[in-house]
This record gives C-alpha cells, sequence and structure tokens, in this order.
C-alpha cells in the first residue's frame, strides 16, 4: 500500500471530538480547507474535485476591451442622434481593434493613460 494517497501537496490535520477522530484537509499547510471527513484517506471522486479547485491557479481577466466596447455600444449610454451614434461607433470600434488583446482592468491603472494618448496621437489629424 501506498505510504499516502493524498493528492501532492494536501495537507490532513486529525482532531479529535467526542464523536471520534475528525480529518481536515488544506489544499496545502496554510491553506484554505476544503474538505472534511472522517476517513483518514478519502476515496470520494468528490474530494480530489475539491482539491482541484481549491489549488486551481487564478484565472486572467476575462473581461476584455472588446467586450467592454460591445456592452458600451449596446448600453443605454449611447446618443440618441443617429449621426452621433454612428461617430461614436466608429470611433469605439478603432479603439477596440487596437486594445483588442487587453483586458479592460488594464485601464484601471495610470500607466495605461499613456497607451491610450498614443493611439489618440494617431487620429490627431481627423
Amino acid at each position: 500500500m501506498p505510504r499516502s494517497n493524498l493528492p501532492k501537496g494536501a495537507h490532513r490535520v486529525r482532531r479529535v471530538t467526542k464523536a471520534g477522530a475528525k480529518f481536515h484537509f488544506y489544499a496545502w499547510r496554510g491553506g484554505p480547507k476544503f474538505w472534511e471527513d472522517t476517513a483518514r484517506f478519502p476515496n470520494d471522486p468528490a474530494f480530489f474535485v475539491a482539491f482541484a479547485d481549491a489549488t486551481a491557479r487564478p484565472k486572467p481577466a476575462h473581461y476584455m476591451t472588446v467586450q467592454m466596447v460591445d456592452d458600451f455600444l449596446s448600453s443605454a449610454e449611447m446618443p440618441k442622434g443617429e449621426r452621433t451614434r454612428q461617430d461614436y461607433r466608429l470611433w469605439a470600434l478603432r479603439f477596440s481593434a487596437a486594445f483588442k488583446d487587453d483586458p479592460a482592468a488594464m485601464f484601471e491603472e495610470p500607466e495605461a493613460r499613456g497607451e491610450v494618448n498614443e493611439w489618440r496621437k494617431q487620429w490627431a489629424h481627423s
């Protein structure tokens, strides 16, 4: 029998209660608790799913500039006049094309202002 059939990095702590021994499982030492069981080596598939969820790396920002522009164009914030709407759409789509690979959260950082100003300088003649 293997010494441990716990996933690599999982940390198990035994607690003694009036009802008997109980095991708490953490994603790593000092990490988040993801499972509690009376079995020393749980073999429930949900245990391994819970471990995978607890140790999953954070996902990159999913809200991209293209989505932000689409949300703006379909929002109630768009002006009522048809000509103005066409102009906004033209410039928003140009902006979206220039920053399509960037997350929308980028524009919350002060350093991004320089990039936006550089993009604006391209269109100074318009």
